[in-house]
């Protein structure tokens, strides 16, 4: 995958444009290349805005304000491999 065509405008990133490292860290692992674990996106792609102040890396938080909003996942959430957190290890 490219880079996401949400990252140049994407409020996320303009509301931590104060700490670059972060940033470009954040942008490195969840913009660039494979973006399906980007919380952001999952948000999105469920028809739901996500605040501003979501970061990418909030997969659980994501859900609970897809779940809140009563909108299905949407397909490309449900064709990520989620962990199942009550698995046994």
């Amino acid at each position: 995958m490219a880079q996401c065509e949400r990252l140049q405008g994407c409020p996320f990133f303009n509301k931590i444009e104060h700490l670059p490292k972060t940033a470009k860290q954040l942008a490195t692992t969840y913009c660039h290349g494979d973006n399906r674990g980007c919380a952001r996106l999952w948000a999105v792609s469920a028809g739901v805005r996500p605040p501003d102040d979501l970061f990418p890396n909030e997969g659980d938080r994501a859900l609970i304000l897809i779940t809140q909003s009563g909108k299905a996942p949407g397909a490309f959430l449900e064709a990520l491999p989620m962990k199942d957190s009550h698995a046994k290890s």
